[in-house]
């Protein structure tokens, strides 16, 4: 078992290639992920042979949702390209296995990998309030496990404007990409590409939209008004000239018997007992877990759901599990690891990494595998996750990233506790000191609007767990049981 974290893919109105969205499909293997439940191994290990669809988590062969795949003998195409290596993957990548999973749930042998972007061009506006960006029209929803390629690292959304990028993901219920991989790209003028629905058909001047872009087809194709399709081309103010067209379908795809696993976002809702999920029907029944309850299994939740498919097409559940996107982070250095128990501790912050965790390293060293196996006591890391209830003050990691050395200490949680006359607040069992006054070395307090406010003013806007602060402080107080905050600002979004 690894440590590794999966990448969710879903579009909820296309299911293209990944077109099991929820990963791993057939293969039912895996689970982990973010959100509800702490479990650190697949959430239901069905062995069997077919399909797995997610995030790429880690390497040493391919692990997807929490399964390893040995990918020996596979073939492996990238946007379209077969006979590519392994060694152009990236942690966070969707892709698509055909092959086998064992009876342990945890491992299996890949025979295909297909892996496609949902969005490549030129980023055209932002919105740092919203965490997102604009790529040929389309929406791309940077969350709390979105991440980004060494280049884009640390930059707000405002600050990747004009820059070329290839994004991976799944939709939303809004037809938005909530990305689980943003890499910067050198993109040649032919190589713009887009998946999306079809509107506004014009036959005679054979032109569509997708979303704000125009696409002209010419020759190729004729789709219809509501097809999904992905096309390539060359851009030109706001018209992509395409160069290829495919159809794709919105289905799943998968045969009466074979297991599945879909996860993404529920993308239309009938009923607890009738949803779809990134466009593939689902039933639940009486004997169907849920270890998260029902309630929040609405219209737009996040979700993982494993089961068989029946001769309708239809995945009935035997689990449906609620998803977090990581609102928790924690930046700083590791102060303890224990790469059996997969654990780790940031800034004395207890952190457990599961079996969808996405590890990657983006320091110097580039190490690949990369695991908690290979990581040390002082390495500089970014964790992001969802804080559990128990064990207390621990993160359940979605994303764990090492970084060359910084001084800078950042955690991103709820409010546990607030004190005006110390004055303090408490996150994740830390104690943060705040320095009243304006002097140089007095803490600088923001509220939800970035507006610079007395800090006492602040502790007045604090809702105990509710708030969520972001502070900001340096490596010194690394070990003394307390932080002593430069920065204090109430945080709202991803």
């Amino acid at each position: 078992m690894n440590m590794q974290h999966l990448s969710h893919t879903g579009l909820a109105t296309r299911i293209t290639r990944a077109m099991l969205v929820g990963f791993t499909a057939l293969v039912a293997a895996c689970g982990g992920g973010g959100g509800g439940g702490g479990s650190t191994g697949p959430i239901g290990g069905i062995e069997g042979t077919g399909f797995a669809v997610g995030g790429i988590s880690g390497f040493g062969s391919v692990f997807v949702n929490g399964v390893e795949f040995t990918t020996t003998n596979a073939t492996i195409t990238l946007n379209g390209r077969t006979g590519a290596a392994e060694s152009e993957l990236k942690v966070g990548y969707v892709i698509r296995v055909r092959g086998t999973i064992n009876a342990n749930g945890t491992t299996g042998t890949a025979t295909a990998i297909d892996y496609q972007n949902e969005v490549k061009g030129q980023v055209t506006a932002a919105s740092d309030s919203a965490s997102t960006i604009t790529v040929l029209g389309q929406t791309i929803v940077i969350v709390g496990t979105t991440l980004l390629d060494s280049s884009l690292a640390g930059l707000k959304p405002s600050e990747m404007v004009t820059k070329f990028v290839e994004v991976s993901g799944f939709r939303d219920p809004n037809g938005n990409i909530r990305a689980t991989r943003i890499e910067e790209k050198v993109i040649a003028a032919g190589e713009f590409e887009v998946k999306g629905t079809v509107a506004n058909l014009d036959t005679v001047a054979r032109t569509f939209t997708i979303g704000s872009i125009t696409v002209a087809y010419g020759n190729l194709t004729v789709p219809a008004n509501g097809n999904l399709v992905e096309v390539k081309g060359s851009l030109s103010g706001n018209t992509l000239t395409a160069t290829r067209l495919e159809i794709e379908n919105r289905t799943v795809g998968a045969s009466n018997g074979d297991k599945l696993e879909v996860q993404g976002y529920i993308t239309a809702f009938t009923s607890i007992n009738d949803f779809e999920v990134n466009g593939q029907r689902v039933s639940t029944s009486a004997s169907t877990q849920f270890p998260n309850g029902t309630t929040s299994i609405i219209a737009g939740a996040k979700v993982e759901v494993e089961g068989t498919v029946n001769s309708s097409g239809v995945l009935v559940a035997t689990k449906v599990k609620l998803e977090d996107e990581g609102s928790t982070r924690v930046t700083g250095r590791v102060t303890a690891v224990n790469g059996a128990a997969n654990t780790l501790s940031v800034v004395g912050i207890a952190g457990q990494v599961i079996a969808a965790t996405f590890i990657e390293d983006k320091s110097g060293a580039q190490l690949r595998p990369f695991n908690l196996t290979r990581l040390n006591v002082g390495d500089y890391v970014e964790v992001r996750g969802r804080e559990l209830t128990s064990p207390a003050n621990t993160v359940e990691v979605y994303s764990l990233e090492r970084r060359n050395f910084d001084s800078r200490v950042e955690v991103r949680a709820k409010v546990q506790s607030a004190d005006v006359n110390t004055p303090k607040v408490r996150l994740l069992g830390i104690d943060i000191l705040v320095v009243p006054g304006n002097g140089g070395n007095s803490t600088e307090c923001r509220d939800a609007t970035s507006n610079r406010v007395d800090c006492a003013t602040l502790f007045g806007q604090v809702v105990v767990g509710t708030t969520v602060l972001k502070v900001r402080a340096t490596d010194a107080d690394v070990g003394t049981g307390s932080i002593t905050a430069d920065r204090i600002e109430v945080e709202v979004g991803n």
